[in-house]
Order: structure tokens, then C-alpha cells, then sequence
């Protein structure tokens, strides 16, 4: 009985062991796998990673045992001498520890080493290639292998006489150029630079331009980058983050999980709070060292900052969308021009081009030797454009006190205000508030379209670039009280989206409603059908008559970017369609502006057109309003914050008063409703005549004239002031021919 009971506790204590072991195995199993998520399900995932077959410990685990359990230490080492880094081995998913498993191939993007509790690139241990390095002094460096890879794809450049200089502290502005090259990112020009220590002279200043703008690194302050000081390890967490798309997880890491990772470093809590949620990610996706110390406010050197940047870099590569974690920015017009040659030509030609230039010849006509001048063209900086003034800007970026009018060629004294900062957020392209400076002078591309960075850095990608028929982007500069506050006030804008949806709205509606369908017949594209945007892919579109149906956006053919001159834009949609000399007896006339404008398509009347001196926009927008109302004569409205009165008879008419105008409408309603009572009796009596049997036809015929021409006047929608003589003409035959019919 003894005896079985000694062999009963026997067994329970090797059980207990066997339990110890296996929960300790499984610990260090967990750990490898924070440190390398790659390998997460696979093979590598479990003890014969670092044990033989009769558990005991294979040359990889004898090594890590010996570093204390610090994966990072052993990364450059190859424990099993098969011609791999231990690094290589994990990344390619063999195992470290077994000579006969390994690489089909030598990788060329391997991340590198950082040995040491903190990162730091461990000496010796690894084999060296057998090709030369391709610097001097990495030829036996722990990172060379992370060293070699940026190097080969362009990231890492070297410094002069071939060398590297791994163990030297980098710089914030080199860097910002390997970040800038790893994403291959366009690079920032601006007009004015943002930074005192990344002069235009600085062989850095746009990589320091760019990444900031990127969002990937932040300014030092006070208008410095701090190009010259080093990158703490703190700040190259954040930004290997930020670069990786993972910087909303980051934020969002609940505290126990920050606390848990954390936790296993020794000098965990010394990590700012604010930077606290990045190295626990950082750590999480194997960018650092899980355990030891992290040192957050050391400097990393050159040889860290690659292997960190190797492991970005393949990061990235695994990435849905490499850009995701980099913000847009504009990058100018000279960039859109390298696919866009013929579309930023022709942009040059228009008033956005010019709405800021640097004084020179043909750029104003301001006569700068009058004396009632006040400034000289010598303290001119910049000359900002208008259709009918010159303003002027020195070189404090102030207004300077003095305007052109380019139409009366004269002078007049304006206000000192400031410019940049107030005005420059719609005269220039990629003003940014915090930097206060901008990409380039004048509207151009990106001011409608959006940042164009991710689209040139892939390439032309459309899904990184903005393209709308709608207002947003006109509206920006032009909102508010200005004009396309205005048009969003008309049935211009909203009809299309109250109509397309009624039982009676027909496919031939939208061709003078649909800014989709304007356009598509403008450039010869298949036009939409009603069923489209109904049922199909224009399900969500009811963009109306907008600024770009009217206007160019990119080129300037005709007066104000018009894409026809001024009277055939408005006219080919307000047009009843004449197919004929006159229109159909019996017809009623559908908006006929067009034919009442050209005195054509009236029943009886001979052609009468218009006085031409007078055209829709003449009375319909007067000082360019996109309320398109007319004012009889005077209206007010209010425009860049002012009240303004407006006249639309002034220009032709000097003596013309509301009594007058109230008069002559009253004269035309008169006219109409006593027609339309002629009409009523006339088919009354026709109604009664034709159930007596008599013939009504002649009488039929008179009435339906008149009816037309009644109709042609009434939808004209003016109450005779497009063509008052034709107007007059039309309802004196249409009187005729009612009363003539009664005698029928």
C-alpha cells in the first residue's frame, strides 16, 4: 500500500512539473508572437521554435535563452549557421534553430537587427554576405542587412566618401527624407517657405515641406522644424505608426491593453502619456522590443532608424491602402501638369490663373506715373486680379492703400488690411492656416479638385482626386452672399431635384434641367436616361443647373470662362423650340424667351426681333448677380456683406421708374386676361355651335391661333418687356382672330 501510494505522489508532482512546463512554454509562445505577428497561426508558433524533438533547447533557443528571452538581441545572429539571420528566418516563416529549414533565397527587403534591450543594433554574431557592402563601414554592422535594403530601393542615400555613419545620431531632417522616399511621396514646393531653419537654400527644405504636410512629422515651433535635432525614440514611434494607417488605434487603445504592454518594460511609466497609446502599438506590431527598457527620449541612430524603417517598410507592403496613414496636400500645378500638360495650359488662360501675379508686363494696365497713384510699381509684390479692379500687395503682405479700376483707368484710395492670412485661403492654391504660407500663387487645379498628393503618388489614381458637377467646390470662394450662394436660391439649381421624381417628368425635361445630362451632351457623351436616376447608377444624383453647366472650369473661350457667349447660354435652354416659321396652331408655347428675343414664331406677325443693344444678362444679372433677377427698375440685394441697389434699366433707359414699369405690366395683364376671356366665350360657343351640328371648323382653326399666340406672350414669362413691340403685335392679331371666330 505504501509503495503505491509513494508511486501515486510521484506521479502527481511530475504532473504538476509537466503543467508548470507546458504554462511556461505557452508564455514564451504568446511573447514571440507579440514580437513577430507575423507569425500567428503558423508553424513558428509553438515549442519546436526553440526545442528539438526531446525538448531539449535547439541552437535558436540556446541563444535566446542565453539574451535573457530578448528576441531583439538574437535577431542579427544566425543560430543555426545556415547562411540566414535569425530575422530573415522568422520573417520567412523557417526555422532559426534548424540548419535544414530556411530561405529558398537570400531576401532583399529583410528588416535588419536591433539587439540590445532598447534596440540598439547587437554586435557581432552575424555572418557577413559575400558581396561587398554597399557602404564601408556596414560591412560587419548587425544592420547592415536592414541598412542595405533601404538603401537598395532608394530610401537611404549615404553620406559622402560611401559611408553610412550607422551609429551616428540622425538627424530630424534626414529622417523626414527616408520617411518622404519610403512612400515615395510628392514633393512640396511652397511659395513661401514654412520653416527659418529649411531655407529654399537647405538641400532638405521640401522633404521638410512635405512630411509635414504628410502629417507624418510635426514642426518643432515657433516657425522651426528643428531640422538638425535628433529623433527621440518617442517621436520615431508615433511617426512608424502614423506611417503604418494604425495611428486612430493608437489613440483608441483602451487603457488596460496600453497598461498591459507597458507594464513589461522597466521604464514603461516614463512614457509621455500622449505618446503612451503609440509605443504600445508600435510594440504590439513588433516595431520595437517587448520587454527591457524603451528609453523614450534617446536618440535613435542612423543604423535604428533603418531597421526601423525596414520593418515600415515591410509593413507597408502588406497594407490595403499604403497611404492610408499619410494625409493629402497640395502639391501645384507644375505636378498636374506632367499628365495634364493641355488642361493646365489651357487653365492658364483664365481668370483663376491670374487672380495672383507677380508684377511684370501685360499683368496690369495701372498707370503707376499719376500721381493721384500714391504707391510705385516698386512696392508692388504681388497684383491681385479682378475682372473690373487691380488690387495691390506689398511686401509686408499688406494691402497697399491704393486700386485700380481697369475700367475707367483710374485710381481710388482703399484701406490697408492684411492679405496673407485673410484673403489668401481663396486667391492662392494649398494655403495652410497653422503654417500660414501656400503652395503656389492663383486657383488652380487642386483648389477644385483637392489635394493632389496620393493621386501622383499612385500614379493617377481617380480615387484620390475629387470630380463633382455640384457646387462644393466653386463654393468655397464664391458661397455665402456671393454667387453661388445666389444660385442655390434659384429653380437653376433646385428644379431638377423636385421634378425627376414626378410621374409627368419626361427623358426630354433634362437636357435643360440635369447638369449630368448638359454635360454628357456638351461633350458628346452617351446621355443619360430617366430610368438612370431613377433605378440606376444616378439613383443619388439631383445636381441641377450649376456653376460648371454655364462656366469652364478649365479654360476661358469666352467672356467670364463661359463655355458659349453669354446670350446663347442662356437661350439654348430657355427656348420654346421652334422646329418651324411659326409655332403649331393650337400649341401652348413652352418658355420661349429665345423666339420672343428674336421676334420669330408667332402666328400672323411678321419676324420683329429684339433691340440688340439688351441681352439677358444685360437686365438678368446685373453686377453679375446669380439671383438672375431684374430689378424694375431698382432692387436690393446683399453681396459681400453690404446692401447693395441695383438697376437693370439704368445702363439704357436713364428716365425709366417703377410707375412706368407697373404701368406697362398692368397694361399686358389687362390685354391677357381679356383675351383669355374672349377665348373662354369663343370655345363656349364653339362647344354650343358644334352640339347644334354646325360646321365649327373655321371658327376651330381662328381660336387655335390665337390661342398659341396668347400662350407664346404669357410663357414668355416677361409680361412683354423682352420684345414689347412683338408682344403687342401677337395679342393685337390674337384679339382679331378671337372676335373674328365669335362671328364664325
Amino acid at each position: 500500500m505504501r509503495k503505491v501510494i509513494a508511486l501515486l505522489t510521484v506521479l502527481a508532482l511530475l504532473a504538476l512539473l509537466g503543467a508548470a512546463t507546458v504554462y511556461a512554454k505557452a508564455s514564451y509562445v504568446n511573447s514571440m508572437v507579440s514580437t513577430y505577428p507575423n507569425i500567428k497561426g503558423s508553424k513558428l508558433a509553438g515549442c519546436v521554435t526553440c526545442h528539438t524533438s526531446d525538448l531539449k533547447l535547439n541552437p535558436y533557443g540556446a541563444d535566446l535563452a542565453a539574451a535573457g528571452m530578448d528576441y531583439r538581441k538574437v535577431e542579427g545572429k544566425d543560430s543555426d549557421r545556415d547562411g540566414f539571420s535569425n530575422l530573415a528566418e522568422i520573417t520567412a516563416l523557417t526555422f532559426p534553430g534548424d540548419p535544414t529549414s530556411k530561405p529558398a533565397s537570400k531576401p532583399s527587403s529583410g528588416a535588419g537587427s536591433s539587439g540590445g534591450s532598447s534596440g540598439t543594433p547587437a554586435a557581432g554574431g552575424s555572418q557577413p554576405p559575400a558581396k561587398p557592402a554597399l557602404f564601408r563601414d556596414i560591412a560587419r554592422h548587425p544592420a547592415r542587412e536592414a541598412i542595405e535594403t533601404l538603401a537598395e530601393a532608394g530610401v537611404i542615400k549615404g553620406r559622402p566618401g560611401k559611408v553610412f555613419a550607422p551609429d551616428a545620431k540622425i538627424t530630424r531632417a534626414e529622417f523626414a527624407a527616408m520617411v518622404e522616399r519610403i512612400f515615395s511621396l510628392p514633393e512640396v514646393a511652397p511659395y513661401l517657405p514654412a520653416f527659418a531653419d529649411a531655407p529654399k537654400e537647405a538641400w532638405f527644405w521640401r522633404t521638410v515641406e512635405t512630411v509635414v504636410r504628410s502629417g507624418l512629422m510635426a514642426p518643432a515651433g515657433q516657425g522651426t522644424f528643428g531640422a538638425a535635432d535628433g529623433v527621440t525614440r518617442v517621436e520615431a514611434a508615433r511617426v512608424a505608426v502614423k506611417a503604418l494607417g494604425l495611428e486612430q488605434e493608437a489613440q483608441a487603445l483602451p487603457e488596460v491593453e496600453r497598461a498591459a504592454v507597458l507594464g513589461r518594460l522597466a521604464d514603461g511609466a516614463g512614457i509621455p502619456a500622449d505618446a503612451a497609446g503609440y509605443v504600445a502599438v508600435a510594440i504590439r506590431k513588433g516595431l520595437f522590443p517587448a520587454e527591457g527598457k524603451f528609453e523614450p527620449a534617446r536618440t535613435l541612430t542612423r543604423a535604428e532608424a533603418a531597421v526601423l524603417l525596414a520593418r515600415v517598410w515591410e509593413g507597408k507592403k502588406g497594407m490595403q491602402d499604403p497611404l492610408a496613414g499619410v494625409a493629402s496636400y497640395v502639391v501645384g500645378p507644375e505636378q498636374c501638369a506632367t499628365c495634364h500638360s493641355q488642361a493646365v495650359a489651357d487653365w492658364r488662360t483664365t481668370m483663376h490663373s491670374r487672380m495672383v501675379q507677380e508684377p511684370g508686363p501685360g499683368v496690369t494696365n495701372a498707370n503707376f506715373d499719376d500721381p493721384r497713384a500714391g504707391i510705385k510699381l516698386s512696392d508692388v509684390k504681388f497684383v491681385v486680379g479682378g475682372m473690373t479692379k487691380n488690387y495691390f500687395v506689398g511686401a509686408d503682405y499688406k494691402y497697399l492703400p491704393a486700386e485700380w479700376d481697369i475700367e475707367k483707368k483710374e485710381w481710388h484710395s482703399r484701406a490697408v488690411s492684411p492679405w496673407l492670412g485673410a484673403c489668401t485661403g481663396c486667391h492662392t492654391t494649398g494655403y495652410d492656416k497653422q503654417l500660414n504660407t501656400f503652395v503656389s500663387l492663383g486657383i488652380s487645379c487642386e483648389s477644385c479638385h483637392g489635394p493632389g498628393s496620393k493621386h501622383v503618388a499612385t500614379g493617377g489614381n481617380t480615387a484620390y482626386i475629387k470630380t463633382s458637377l455640384d457646387v462644393d467646390a466653386c463654393e468655397s470662394c464664391h458661397g455665402g452672399d456671393r454667387q453661388v450662394g445666389q444660385l442655390k436660391q434659384t429653380g437653376h439649381y433646385s428644379f431638377f431635384a423636385s421634378m425627376v421624381d414626378q410621374p409627368f417628368y419626361k427623358d426630354s425635361c433634362m437636357e435643360c434641367h440635369s447638369a449630368t445630362v448638359r454635360l454628357a451632351e456638351e461633350k458628346g457623351q452617351p446621355v443619360p436616361t430617366l430610368k438612370d436616376f431613377r433605378e440606376g447608377d444616378l439613383k443619388g444624383d439631383r445636381v441641377g443647373i450649376t456653376c460648371v453647366v454655364c462656366h469652364d472650369p478649365h479654360k476661358r473661350d469666352h467672356e467670364a470662362q463661359l463655355r458659349k457667349d453669354a446670350q446663347e447660354t442662356c437661350i439654348e435652354c430657355h427656348t420654346g423650340e421652334l422646329k418651324a416659321e411659326t409655332f403649331p396652331a393650337g400649341k401652348e408655347v413652352h418658355h420661349p424667351q429665345k423666339e420672343m428675343w428674336l421676334g420669330v414664331g408667332a402666328i400672323g406677325v411678321p419676324s420683329m426681333p429684339a433691340a440688340k443693344t439688351a441681352s439677358c444678362v444685360d437686365c438678368h444679372m446685373v453686377a453679375g448677380n446669380h439671383l438672375f433677377k431684374v430689378g424694375t427698375p431698382k432692387f436690393t440685394m446683399v453681396q459681400k456683406g453690404k446692401p447693395v441697389e441695383l438697376d437693370s434699366c439704368d445702363a439704357c433707359h436713364k428716365t425709366m421708374t417703377v410707375e412706368k414699369i407697373e404701368g406697362l405690366h398692368q397694361e399686358f395683364d389687362k390685354q391677357v386676361k381679356e383675351l383669355r376671356d374672349l377665348l373662354a366665350r369663343v370655345d363656349a360657343r364653339i362647344k354650343d355651335r358644334q352640339a347644334m351640328g354646325f360646321d365649327v371648323k373655321a371658327a376651330q382653326e381662328l381660336r387655335d391661333k390665337a390661342f398659341t399666340n396668347i400662350s407664346f406672350a404669357e410663357a414668355d414669362a416677361s409680361r412683354g418687356m423682352h420684345n414689347p413691340a412683338y408682344t403687342a403685335e401677337m395679342l393685337r392679331v390674337a384679339r382679331q382672330w378671337l372676335e373674328e371666330a365669335l362671328t364664325k
